[in-house]
């Protein structure tokens, strides 16, 4: 963004500035993208909310919404960024409430992107939800963000299907990390055991991961080893990951389920992944998500 495009004062801008959820793994792959394009400058200052979400301060133009970074903070209003995070927070906390549907029972849909916000920004706002148990948000979207608790099964099965049908594999994807407050807290929540809501997050997560490995693989493929992808199969219901591994190939192969291992006839077997780690002995980077480097000529 142009300095000449922001206001010179920062009263005058702080009506229009407010935090936006953003996916940690889209943020690190746009900000690699913006590197190899000679433009560091232009990476938006993040700040870290909960396991893979962060937030973003954002301008409203009235045209489009713009991530703000530290040094235009920083040169125009001599500002650091904490103090407008702090003011951006508080924009979104002070806005009407909007944008809200039950969609259903214990089950709510924010569709309000500052609201959305603020849900996990400020922890205090998920007490407005007349959830059973402790409140449970998840954030596929910047706007949208699901709202349910952890005593209503019903009402997480409804909440699970509406991020299942929300997702879109690109940079709008936040995470379908759910998480619970808890003494004031967010943290990571473990869905309960149940053969519905299993299909569907195991579904969800599933089509999630693709998309990011497509992403990760898309800034990997100048690299010496090739950045295998992750395929989505239907297999007797159930959704299922897998990756394909050829033999001579220095290979950089996502976790997934299965791993198909390919020679010169084809596909000669399709084996578990754990199996195929220990056959092969590769090799855990440091790349997220995550990847094992697998030698050319593995022992598998």
């Amino acid at each position: 963004m142009d300095p000449l495009d922001l206001p010179r004062s920062f009263e005058d801008a702080a009506p229009k500035i407010s935090a936006r959820l953003y996916g940690e793994f889209f943020h690190q792959f746009r900000a690699q993208r913006l590197r190899a394009g000679g433009r560091s400058d232009a990476i938006p200052t993040v700040i870290p909310v909960v396991d893979d979400i962060v937030a973003a301060v954002v301008y409203d133009t009235g045209r489009q919404v713009i991530p703000l970074t530290e040094h235009l903070v920083v040169d125009t209003w001599s500002r650091d960024i904490d103090a407008v995070m702090a003011s951006a927070t508080a924009n979104n906390r002070g806005r009407e409430t909007t944008g809200v549907v039950a969609a259903g029972p214990g089950t709510f849909v924010i569709t309000d992107e500052q609201l959305a916000a603020s849900v996990l920004l400020d922890a205090t706002v998920s007490d407005g939800f007349p959830v059973q148990g402790d409140p449970v948000v998840i954030a596929p979207r910047a706007d949208l963000v699901v709202v349910t608790g952890t005593g209503d099964i019903e009402a997480q099965r409804r909440a699970a299907a509406v991020v299942d049908r929300a997702i879109d594999l690109d940079e709008s994807l936040v995470s379908v990390t759910p998480f619970v407050l808890r003494g004031g807290e967010w943290h990571r929540y473990a869905w309960p055991e149940d053969p519905t809501l299993d299909a569907i997050t195991g579904r969800t997560e599933r089509r999630v991961l693709a998309g990011w490995y497509q992403q990760q693989g898309d800034l990997l493929r100048s690299g010496r080893a090739f950045p295998a992808a992750a395929t989505l199969l239907e297999r007797e219901g159930e959704t299922l990951l897998n990756a394909t591994w050829n033999r001579g190939v220095e290979t950089l192969l996502p976790r997934t389920d299965t791993v198909g291992i390919i020679g010169p006839d084809g596909v000669e077997e399709v084996v578990p992944f754990e199996d195929f780690l220990e056959r092969s002995g590769a090799r855990l980077t440091d790349l997220r998500p995550v990847r094992y480097f697998v030698p050319a000529d593995a022992p598998v």
